[in-house]
């Protein structure tokens, strides 16, 4: 039985031009080059979990500075008040308070300057 035109490609295709060891080598190079862009797809999806968690742990600390900010917020503005209306009983003079550079000026102007303060004490 003569065929017209090549014969389809199987693994055990027998040529007499050794066609067949090129295809086999064609096959092997391709099955490598799948397994590595497996591999690397692998490899991105486990990157983009791994980001995606760090995102999270990242979202919930973000959170939880921000509530503590507002609570120290909420305790600045507590302790200002009481500071506020101990002001008008308080017999100390200004050259003895530990707040001297800002003892003259009103009591919500000193609370104003409380953050530059513990930057300058910080820095002793």
């Amino acid at each position: 039985a003569y065929s017209i035109g090549p014969e389809p490609f199987t693994p055990f295709t027998k040529s007499f031009d050794g066609s067949h060891k090129v295809n086999r080598e064609r096959m092997k190079r391709r099955e490598k080059n799948r397994d590595a862009a497996r591999k690397t797809r692998k490899k991105q999806t486990e990157r983009a979990d791994e980001l995606h968690q760090e995102l999270q742990r990242q979202e919930r600390a973000k959170s939880a500075l921000q509530k503590e900010i507002t609570a120290l917020k909420k305790e600045v503005q507590h302790y200002a008040k009481i500071l506020q209306n101990h002001e008008p009983y308080c017999h100390l003079r200004a050259s003895h308070s530990a707040f001297s550079s800002t003892a003259s000026l009103p009591i919500k102007d000193q609370l104003k300057s409380i953050p530059s303060l513990f930057v300058s004490l910080h820095s002793w």
